[in-house]
């Protein structure tokens, strides 16, 4: 299964509402004001801030109607800092493994973004979170698109190997550990509230409306059963399951060695018995 991108048209407007820009894109494109951008741009994004720009977007069923929109406006807004009518993109364009490797060497050898930069740009993200529902509506879509697709075997690999031995330390530990807690604490609060165990209670019921009983035979005494369980349950009945138990442990079973019988006073064992 292939997950499929959703593509819109979308403007960016300044705090007037006066649209200066109009593009096509998918994902979080819409809300990205760094990369990418011509310097007409990024000088009407440093002038009025990122957190002021209006963005807004529409929705398209494939990436030509994404196309055809963003022509059409471009034509209906005038002045904008786009630098042609629109139309072109450059995704799903095939890049040569010497472009490629020019990238990946650029990315090895860039150094990595300051303080300031990343303060910036979390704050741009969470501006855009936070007052642009589309995001949200344009994240559920990707989730519900990518639900169920499994990621290659040599991507599982590479993953594997990137995340080897790099374990966190001092601070960053600090705080991960510090954000469980607190996850721990808040999952356990619901599911202890009335909430929770009414969850609890319609999930377990909903767990058992379609559960199959599967006959098995028993591994002690050799007579069938059905149950539930089919990958755990391997014994009839509790009797069995002792049985076999002491079997694996290596003790006698059917007997109890060196057991004194019981002296019985009043249908009671004596003291010390």
């Amino acid at each position: 299964m292939v997950s499929k991108k959703s593509f819109y048209a979308y403007t960016h407007s300044r705090p007037d509402g006066s649209v200066f820009y109009v593009g096509k894109g998918c994902g979080r494109r819409a809300w990205n004001f760094i990369h990418g951008r011509n310097p007409h741009h990024r000088s009407i994004i440093k002038k009025h801030g990122a957190d002021n720009i209006i963005v807004t977007t529409y929705p398209c069923e494939n990436e030509d109607a994404a196309f055809e929109l963003e022509k059409v406006l471009i034509a209906q807004h005038p002045d904008l800092a786009n630098m042609t009518d629109g139309g072109e993109g450059a995704s799903g364009r095939p890049i040569s493994d010497k472009v490629r490797k020019a990238f990946d060497d650029y990315r090895k050898s860039a150094p990595p973004p300051s303080e300031e930069r990343r303060r910036i740009a979390g704050e741009i993200m969470r501006k855009a979170w936070e007052t642009n529902p589309a995001m949200w509506e344009n994240a559920a879509k990707m989730a519900e698109a990518r639900r169920g697709v499994k990621r290659p075997p040599h991507v599982v690999e590479a993953l594997r190997k990137a995340h080897k031995g790099k374990n966190q330390t001092g601070e960053r530990l600090a705080q991960t550990l510090a954000a469980q807690q607190l996850a721990q604490e808040a999952a356990k609060a619901w599911h202890s509230s009335e909430e929770g165990r009414k969850w609890h209670e319609e999930h377990g019921k909903s767990c058992w409306v379609n559960r199959e009983w599967v006959e098995r035979t028993c591994e002690e005494c050799g007579r069938s059963f059905c149950t539930p369980y089919p990958t755990r349950k391997k014994t009839c009945d509790r009797s069995c399951w002792y049985k076999a138990n002491r079997r694996k442990q290596g003790k006698p079973v059917g007997v109890r060695p060196n057991r004194a019988k019981p002296t019985l006073l009043s249908g009671k064992r004596t003291v010390g018995q």
